[in-house]
């Protein structure tokens, strides 16, 4: 995938950041959930939301079972590699997989993202909402040099939920073929 031009800088920025040690905590607290680093515990959860068009449609599309475990094997690995991640969401104090929500900056991905997606039954109660800025807070502390969220312009609950942690829409660019609405969220105090 090629990166756009205008994005390069960005893409350069973040890689010198995960070089210098950009690190994300592996537990985040917000009031009402528990973000822990995606694990093997999470297995069953992630397979769901893998093999279930309602859920997987804009993070991947649907896949089987054997797919949904290297999609998880990538998302674990993307920890030791890059010093960030995904973060299973639970309730603090349950142990229901709500989805998962995190850094997503795979090779040749033009800039820090971070991505979403709950499961059917949490979905309309702000849980993805408040992990995003839970998540975007830890990055900006963590210092990450830019942070978006892409997403497809049919999914428009995505784009209430990255507007409500203060995104706001610049481009429309192509990643892996697709067409996706760049989502950028502005440090506290910037214009």
């Amino acid at each position: 995938m090629s990166i756009p031009a205008r994005y390069i800088l960005r893409h350069d920025l973040a890689l010198a950041a995960i070089a210098a040690g950009f690190t994300m905590p592996e537990t985040l607290r917000t009031a009402r959930l528990t973000l822990t680093r995606l694990s093997l515990r999470d297995r069953d959860g992630n397979q769901q939301m893998y093999c279930e068009e309602e859920t997987a449609r804009f993070i991947g599309g649907v896949t089987d079972p054997a797919g949904a475990y290297e999609r998880l094997a990538m998302h674990a690995g993307h920890w030791v590699l890059r010093g960030c991640g995904s973060y299973a969401l639970r309730l603090t104090g349950e142990d229901e997989y709500l989805g998962g929500a995190g850094i997503w900056f795979p090779h040749g991905w033009p800039e820090l993202e971070i991505a979403y997606g709950l499961m059917p039954e949490a979905r309309g109660k702000s849980y993805a909402t408040e992990a995003v800025r839970a998540i975007r807070d830890a990055a900006w502390h963590a210092g990450a040099p830019s942070l978006v969220s892409y997403i497809d312009p049919r999914n428009v609950a995505s784009q209430r939920v990255a507007k409500a942690a203060g995104a706001q829409a610049e481009a429309t660019v192509c990643l892996s073929g697709k067409p996706c609405t760049v989502w950028r969220y502005p440090r506290r105090g910037a214009a």
